[in-house]
């Protein structure tokens, strides 16, 4: 079945690449799917965020450090610019404990989406985030990025796509379902998020839901002119980044609907394989297509680290849950100069 999978030529599929330590993002956690974990809710545990050196026991309960200068006041996107000097590390574990727990919910088509949901034990998310896998892969493939989200005080939800395997390829149904499931479980503020063939159905549910309020897309691909179609629709922010070009992510083909989307923007993550947009490392599908970067200036687990960075940044800005979130994008901001300078990201 997997030859038949490349035959297809642009068509992506989605795996993983090695997580940075972010395995105590859930540790402790009983499968409650409440934010009401009562021994652990509170922000002062500040062992739980990896290196984060200012983030003191005495901070409050919005989880942000003390080197901005509207530490809590931080409720809108655009209070960026107000920090002195470099906020959370987002490559890091965040501050906040992680709730897992799972669910299934039948939509209108028939499909049952079976689903994993991480939430952040204390904080209020501000909104949802939907994060669809890739092709031949499932929701255990994007595990270690939904709990790493979660503890930077993120409310994400995993699902299993219902027509994501080569017999059965749908991305515009996909993507609809999807819609559907944020609308049950948490109507409001949503931004969808996918890898590879998740990340077209996530093109396609940002442009068929009013309620949502931002694109992220790791190194998805286009197919069909399906992103084409609705691109231009899309008058929320829609970032993503991309890795090396391969077949298994169109030969970077996606790029075209970042520049289609009326606010639309892509970075190039340096030495990034298909595969090291996801974790953990399982997806046997993708390993075998396109696995294995060049690792000539970045090992697998830092350009990993560097896609959690921006992606939390980017998420956490959008939903309005913390003043260095744009850092991580504007050039000018110190976590943006550093990737830039260090070669690890480059703009398209």
């Amino acid at each position: 079945m997997l030859v038949g999978l490349w035959l297809l030529g642009p068509m992506a599929i989605g795996c993983p690449g090695g997580g940075p330590g972010d395995d105590d993002a859930t540790a402790g956690d009983d499968d409650d799917t409440t934010a009401g974990d009562d021994d652990d809710s509170t922000a002062g545990d500040d062992d739980s965020g990896a290196g984060d050196d200012d983030s003191s026991a005495g901070d409050d309960d919005t989880g942000d450090d003390d080197t901005t200068t509207t530490d809590d006041d931080d409720s809108t996107a655009g209070d960026d610019d107000t920090t002195e000097g470099p906020g959370e590390d987002l490559r890091q574990a965040g501050p906040w404990p992680v709730s897992t727990g799972s669910g299934s919910f039948t939509t209108g088509s028939g499909c049952t989406l079976d689903y994993d949901r991480y939430t952040a034990v204390g904080p209020s998310p501000g909104g949802l985030v939907v994060l669809a896998h890739g092709l031949e892969c499932g929701k255990e493939h994007m595990e270690d990025v939904g709990a790493h989200y979660a503890s930077w005080g993120l409310d994400v939800v995993v699902p299993d796509l219902c027509h994501s395997v080569t017999l059965d390829l749908d991305q515009e149904q996909n993507g609809l379902d999807m819609t559907e499931l944020a609308g049950d479980l948490a109507p409001g503020p949503v931004i969808y998020a996918g890898h590879s063939a998740g990340g077209l159905a996530a093109f396609v549910a940002t442009a068929h839901d009013a309620d949502a309020v931002a694109l992220l897309g790791l190194d998805p691909t286009e197919w069909l002119g399906i992103g084409a179609g609705v691109a231009p629709s899309i008058a929320v922010p829609a970032y993503g980044m991309i890795g090396d070009p391969v077949v298994c992510n169109g030969w970077n083909n996606a790029v075209a609907l970042f520049a289609a989307a009326p606010q639309g923007r892509v970075l190039r993550v340096t030495e990034a394989d298909h595969c090291d947009f996801s974790s953990p490392n399982t997806c046997l599908a993708c390993l075998l297509a396109c696995g294995g970067g060049s690792n000539n200036l970045f090992t697998d687990d830092q350009i990993l680290a560097t896609t959690l960075g921006l992606s939390t940044g980017f998420l956490r800005w959008q939903l309005g849950l913390g003043p260095s979130g744009e850092q991580w994008w504007a050039p000018g901001e110190p976590w943006y100069d550093e990737l830039a300078a260090t070669g690890a990201v480059t703009e398209l």
